[in-house]
């Protein structure tokens, strides 16, 4: 009996302590978690500037966050990587990387108004404004679809089936404003293969679908394909950058294809590319790298690029291809991501991953004199676009849209 006692008391001894200790790791993990949260809230509710350069004349301050609606997050957050801010609306129009609801958001009232796009595919979603009306352009892969946003419930007005016959899988889309209409470019790749009657680049109007021009690569032989493309106005005529890969197959048997990876400035209204810039030191030919998308000022006089082999932001002349400036990124990730401002003085880059860890970084340049007068950190920060009066900046992120101020003294 004593025997029996003994063992009775272990297991209780051994599960009292069992117990202890369970507890003890429930409150530990409950803390951490805890914490883990409050660090996560006080950081998305701050931008922390890594790095500013001494110029009192410029301030920039994180303002406010909007979020998704709890049912649109029950499970899991959603990752938003593209965004647009409307200059008639002032809405910001944001979406996934995946799936086909966009969602509308009211600066002002800070509602958010889910959508249905009924874009299908793999390719991200391009997400434009016009200029002139509430209507915002949706592109995915071969399809666009334009949406008049004034009402609750957003209606389509117009769609652009891109089958040349071959579907045009559009890589890259602007809007320009040229002969007092307004001009949708689309630019991406048909097939591996150079077809004589596909082109790589087509204009729409935006009022009627009416195509108002195309440009196809050369039929030297060699296979093209634009993988990361921008357009603008330059003295009233359309300007594209595009990264390009030009392959060329081998004569002797066995032997492996030659590749090329160029940014191209193409005039393609003048069925012609104006210059070329090779690729940046540090990039071996034939080599496979991360190709971010290039971006034009709105005068169409700068080219603003970066890849994944430089820790710089690249400055070109579009007129000449010749480099204007180098933008170092103090230590700091390459950008995904380049925006200019409407009024062209500001150029913003959003890299949402630095090292693998969750905080991205921030920069924004004075385009003046190309000096860097922020970057800050954010959480996974995408895509970003400006407001008409380029005073405020949305950045899409993995939990919400966060809106930045600029202010000059």
């Amino acid at each position: 009996m004593v025997q029996s006692a003994n063992v009775r008391f272990s297991w209780y001894s051994e599960n009292a302590a069992r117990r202890s200790r369970l507890h003890r790791g429930f409150i530990v993990n409950l803390f951490r978690v805890l914490f883990s949260a409050l660090t996560g809230a006080f950081l998305s509710l701050i931008a922390v500037p890594a790095f500013a350069e001494d110029d009192t004349s410029v301030s920039i301050r994180f303002e406010k966050k909007i979020q998704l609606p709890t049912a649109e997050t029950v499970g899991g957050p959603i990752a938003l990587t593209r965004i647009a801010w409307g200059g008639i609306s002032n809405q910001i129009a944001t979406a996934a990387f995946s799936g086909r609801n966009i969602y509308l958001i009211d600066v002002k009232a800070e509602s958010v108004n889910k959508f249905d796009s009924g874009l299908n595919g793999i390719i991200e979603p391009t997400l434009l404004w016009s200029h002139r009306k509430s209507l915002l352009i949706a592109s995915r892969a071969a399809s666009v679809r334009v949406f008049e946003t004034s009402e609750a419930i957003p209606k389509p007005t117009l769609a652009i089936d891109n089958n040349l016959p071959r579907p045009l899988l559009a890589r890259g889309v602007a809007l320009i404003e040229k002969s007092a209409e307004e001009w949708l470019i689309l630019s991406g790749e048909t097939n591996k293969k150079i077809d004589p009657t596909n082109p790589e680049v087509v204009a729409h109007l935006l009022s009627t679908g009416k195509r108002m021009f195309e440009w196809k690569f050369p039929d030297d032989g060699a296979n093209y394909r634009i993988s990361q493309s921008s357009a603008a106005l330059a003295e009233g005529h359309v300007v594209l950058a595009a990264w390009v890969q030009r392959v060329v197959s081998p004569k002797t048997s066995g032997a492996r294809p030659i590749s090329t990876q160029e940014i191209w400035i193409i005039n393609p209204e003048r069925e012609r590319d104006s210059c070329k810039i090779p690729p940046t030191q540090g990039i071996s030919e034939g080599a496979s790298i991360t190709l971010e998308q290039p971006s034009i000022s709105p005068d169409g006089r700068w080219l603003a690029t970066a890849d994944g082999a430089n820790e710089y932001v690249h400055i070109y002349k579009t007129k000449s291809c010749e480099e204007a400036a180098k933008l170092p990124l103090r230590g700091g990730p390459n950008p995904r991501f380049l925006t200019f401002s409407p009024n062209g003085r500001w150029l913003l880059g959003t890299s949402p991953m630095a090292l693998g860890k969750r905080e991205g970084r921030i920069y924004v340049w004075r385009t003046a004199d190309w000096k860097l007068i922020y970057q800050g950190t954010q959480t996974f920060p995408y895509q970003a676009a400006f407001d008409k009066a380029s005073s405020h900046f949305a950045i899409a992120t993995v939990d919400g849209v966060y809106i930045y101020r600029i202010s000059e003294r």
